[in-house]
């Protein structure tokens, strides 16, 4: 029982927001959807709830996170690869239009052989070079 599925798309919700977002993540143990784009949030607030996800994740049943269209760095990335780093539900991970570029790229592969359920990786429109 409890929420499965948060939208907060385009509202701007900031460090306060993503704070509540946050104590959110750490309590619940229903959510499957993380929607977070075009929020103007970054790497300060990505880590935020990062340790959130980190702190739950055994209970978190979380299934899919969307950041697109943030302002989020390689920085920012990597603290969320770590949280979610062997997550066994975590099927739907979108990450386009950041600015992670090409060492986010790489962060994001390294961490792929640990994301057993993850079908869809979205990381389009991030300043990502070929190699």
């Amino acid at each position: 029982e409890g929420m499965q599925e948060l939208f907060l798309g385009g509202t701007g919700i900031n460090t306060t927001g993503c704070h509540s977002v946050s104590r959110l993540l750490e309590r619940t143990t229903s959510l499957k959807v993380l929607s977070l784009p075009n929020c103007d949030i970054g790497d300060d607030e990505i880590s935020v709830l990062a340790s959130s996800f980190r702190a739950n994740k055994s209970r978190l049943p979380i299934e899919s996170i969307q950041l697109s269209f943030n302002n989020m760095t390689h920085k920012g990335l990597e603290a969320l690869m770590n949280a979610l780093w062997g997550s066994a539900t975590l099927k739907e991970l979108k990450l386009d239009n950041n600015e992670i570029g090409d060492r986010g790229a790489h962060q994001v592969a390294a961490i792929l052989p640990a994301l057993k359920a993850l079908e869809t990786l979205d990381v389009g429109f991030n300043t990502i070079k070929a190699a």
